[in-house]
């Protein structure tokens, strides 16, 4: 009897040791754990205790710009866009392009009239039509949100040509947002699509998606040890492709067209270190037969090896200075007018189909 008793308190000991040392580490982990991206941006100055240029908004996005704001030298417009004002209904004689994307194509780090969106509008005419090309872009946002954006905001602004600017990390980047209790927090973003290590993280019933909403710990582990392997990497890369079918079915069903724009991150370019990532990405949207420019050869053409001189800074692979929006929006600018001058000529003026 005695032996069962102390088989039984060793086993509680035992019990009770390893749930303390989780909570511990858990708490650790959440100490240690970067603030909140949208914390950060409520407690910069100028944001007026609010977050940033953000507010809540359905899911699958969780978060967007809120019309009006403002912070630092970026600007919401009224249409809720980083961009100069239009007008919500589509003027006569308008050809109207909307551009999806992350912080890229938002312009981060660029004065809105400098980003390639801006420069690819200016000075494009075609037969007579004026051309909008208005800025949806939105810092952290992946395919699925894209997707859900077009949905909440883009459709209704009626466009002719939808442009999804897509980089590496965006089948697989997953921003997790929960709005609880009135207050909006961005808990994690992952991206597994590099300097992974051959061990998988997967256990069944989602088990392993709600350990990486919920544990700080749990995504400090995922990020040391998860592999393109993973039943998670899998899954998050399904789902943003099967988001840019959404995409272009939304799109049709309003009688526009779809083209994305597949961007390079900005390191070495010959070799890029990222080629099988782009090259199955690329791979994926021919197999769909989605219309697509890939701007990896274009920029090889003009900046040679590498175009890291036209980074935002020495340590941003991401995003591009302004020199780099201008070589950007240049290369951009032929083929995007050939595709309006075509849809003009066999869409709006109804002579095909």
């Amino acid at each position: 009897m005695k032996l069962k008793k102390r088989l039984i308190l060793t086993l509680f000991l035992i019990v009770f040791s390893i749930i303390l040392g989780v909570a511990l580490s858990e708490w650790i982990a959440r100490r240690l754990e970067p603030l909140p991206v949208l914390t950060m941006l409520k407690n910069e100055p100028g944001s007026n205790g609010k977050y940033g240029i953000y507010g809540p908004a359905p899911g699958p996005m969780y978060f967007a710009p809120v019309p009006g704001r403002t912070l630092a030298d970026v600007r919401i417009n009224s249409l809720g866009l980083r961009d100069r004002e239009y007008s919500k209904e589509k003027p006569k004689g308008t050809f109207r392009i909307v551009m999806l994307g992350d912080s890229v194509a938002f312009g981060a780090g660029c004065p809105q009239e400098a980003d390639f969106e801006s420069l690819l509008e200016q000075g494009m005419a075609v037969d007579g039509y004026n051309v909008e090309v208005l800025n949806l872009g939105v810092p952290g946002y992946n395919v699925v949100m894209e997707a859900g954006y077009l949905a909440y905001k883009g459709l209704a602004l009626k466009p002719d040509l939808v442009l999804v600017v897509i980089g590496p990390n965006d089948l697989t980047e997953t921003p997790v947002v929960l709005f609880e209790k009135n207050r909006m927090r961005l808990l994690f973003r992952i991206d597994v699509a590099r300097d992974g290590i051959p061990w998988s993280f997967s256990l069944p019933f989602g088990i392993d998606r709600w350990l990486m909403v919920n544990s700080a710990l749990a995504r400090r582990l995922f990020r040391l040890f998860a592999s393109p392997g993973t039943r998670m990497y899998k899954r998050l890369e399904e789902e943003n492709k099967q988001a840019m079918i959404k995409i272009d079915r939304l799109a049709h069903g309003v009688g526009a067209r779809v083209v994305f724009i597949l961007m390079p991150e900005m390191r070495e370019l010959n070799p890029y270190p990222l080629q099988d990532t782009h090259d199955r990405m690329m791979e994926y949207l021919t197999k769909n037969g989605e219309s697509t420019i890939d701007l990896l050869p274009l920029i090889r053409k003009v900046a040679g090896h590498t175009w890291k001189d036209l980074r935002l800074s020495p340590n941003d692979t991401i995003h591009p200075n302004i020199k780099g929006h201008k070589l950007v929006a240049g290369i951009l600018k032929g083929p995007i007018e050939g595709i309006v001058a075509n849809m003009v000529e066999k869409h709006i003026r109804g002579d095909g189909d």
